[in-house]
């Protein structure tokens, strides 16, 4: 799913309204109709519903969720923002169709409403198009209802807030617990820094005729469900372990086996057809018991990995986890990388070790993957203070090297050497504990070793371990979910694919 600028979107709705052959009216009010079916579906019914209409479009998609709602049995009280500039043509039609009452709210005069905590307050003042800083009399209603204790609902995107991150400010925006938009979701809707402002989002259908943007140029992507169904590969009957390669897991070091146990169980789990495991000798016991299924190899070093492996030929490696930052480890990965043929995964202290030496980057080879968390980020570039910044730096990194670079977070990019973005639809904060990580270098190189691409894993990868997530949270909350939870759940989420593909 791509990521639309707001000229992009405006023309969407144009062509919508054209190929359907209706009024924008029309698609205002499908808009409007979706917003409604969210809210009483999926909402506990407020006592009271205050809703604040700017006199753009996106009031008028307010005023007719105003009367949607009115019609359903909602106490609803209606708001304008009487501030400069002439009303849109659709506020005005929706405002002759209203029946209730309006207030209209002028600047300069003090807002003294009546608002419960078990009240709702919709936001419909600016919509997608804003482009410069919001007036006083908006700034002035928007801090107001920012102090109120109750559920707050933005339509399509919170007042004050821009669509793209490129354009991203630090001013006032209106606060949502939800944000409901159309179709496609904003760029900044990926941010940390607005996450404050967006709270969660949900995308509603409004009629968009499908691949409507087709033809429309974008270099930041939303991975959904129905993208990953195109990426997913049934396997044929007459399989064999050996179709699906042979799959090695490089890691471990005295004290942090466990992370290389994560990474080859997760591989195991993935579909990798053969999985074996290079690590020194202390981690021999741990490996066999906890991974049976895993061939070990032994580094003749105790503590820490030492030499490259005797043969490198196999379809996968995943390098990184627990591995230390001893200097004869560091020398090993470096030929490691250089030495090997196949599809790499460079991960945790194996990415830490070519930070050390930056000039190290050059000899990686092209789709390599790699899979910083936001330090190891800037260990391997510079301080950033913001995720758009890091976002464009990663594509700037992607790019100069030809590598697949992972920037995980809550939406966790997936960034193609061309500079596309990918960002990830799965996922909770469960997922921010130890060896969360380590269960994703597991799974990609696991992909990998059974005839994905780079990209492909790279993208399903970070989804199925998303999801794997959202199954145990759906059991168990987030705060007891460990790494090894995330790797029995994937049994379920693989499942959950399969389905929708068979479907």
């Amino acid at each position: 799913m791509k990521i639309l600028t707001p000229v992009q979107v405006k023309t969407c709705d144009d062509n919508a309204i054209k190929i359907l052959g209706i009024e924008s009216i029309e698609l205002m009010e499908e808009a409007a109709k979706a917003c409604v079916s969210y809210i009483k579906n999926k909402l506990k019914k407020p006592a009271k519903t205050l809703i604040f209409c700017g006199k753009g479009n996106n009031g008028g998609d307010g005023l007719a969720i105003a009367r949607l709602l009115t019609d359903v049995g909602y106490l609803v009280e209606t708001y304008v923002l009487d501030y400069d500039g002439e009303p849109s043509r659709d506020f005005m039609i929706n405002s002759k169709a209203f029946k209730g009452n309006l207030i209209y709210l002028k600047h300069g005069e003090p807002i003294q409403l009546s608002i419960a905590e078990n009240d709702m307050i919709i936001d419909a003042i600016l919509g997608n198009g804003l482009n410069r800083p919001i007036s006083d009399c908006i700034h002035t209603v928007v801090s107001y209802l920012n102090k109120q204790n109750c559920l707050r609902l933005a339509i399509d995107i919170p007042t004050g807030m821009y669509a793209n991150a490129a354009s991203s400010n630090d001013q006032l925006c209106f606060k949502a617990d939800v944000s409901l938009s159309f179709e496609r979701p904003k760029l900044n809707f990926m941010m940390k820094e607005q996450s404050e402002f967006v709270g969660r989002f949900e995308l509603l259908e409004i009629g968009w005729p499908q691949d409507i943007d087709k033809e429309m140029p974008s270099d930041y992507h939303f991975t959904t469900k129905a993208d990953i169904a195109h990426i997913y590969k049934k396997r044929a009957k007459f399989s064999s372990k050996h179709d699906f390669g042979h799959a090695l897991i490089v890691g471990g070091s005295y004290g942090k086996v466990g992370a290389a146990v994560l990474a080859t169980k997760a591989c195991i789990r993935s579909g990798a057809g053969l999985t074996s495991v290079y690590a020194p000798i202390c981690a021999n016991l741990m490996i066999q018991m906890q991974a049976p299924e895993a061939m070990f190899i032994e580094d003749p070093n105790t503590a820490h990995l030492s030499l490259v492996p005797a043969r490198l030929d196999y379809k996968a490696i995943g390098i990184g986890p627990g591995i230390g930052t001893e200097n004869q480890t560091g020398i090993m990965v470096k030929e490691i990388i250089t030495q090997s043929t196949c599809s790499l995964v460079i991960d945790a202290d194996a990415i830490n070790l070519l930070a050390s030496d930056k000039d190290s980057f050059a000899s990686l080879k092209p789709n390599t993957i790699l899979t910083p968390h936001a330090i190891e980020f800037e260990r391997m570039t510079q301080k950033v203070e913001s995720d758009a910044e890091r976002i464009e730096l990663g594509r700037a990194f992607a790019t100069r090297y030809s590598v697949i670079l992972l920037l995980k977070g809550a939406h966790t990019a997936v960034i193609l050497p061309d500079g596309n973005v990918f960002f990830n639809s799965t996922g909770n904060p469960a997922l921010a504990k130890g060896g969360s990580g380590d269960v994703l270098t597991g799974i990609i190189t696991g992909l990998l070793s059974s005839g994905y691409s780079a990209e492909e894993a790279a993208k399903l990868g970070v989804y199925v371990h998303g999801l794997a997530a959202d199954v145990c949270t759906q059991q168990y909350g987030m705060e007891t979910i460990t790494a090894s939870d995330i790797i029995e759940a994937l049994k379920e989420a693989f499942f959950m694919i399969a389905n929708q593909v068979e479907a």
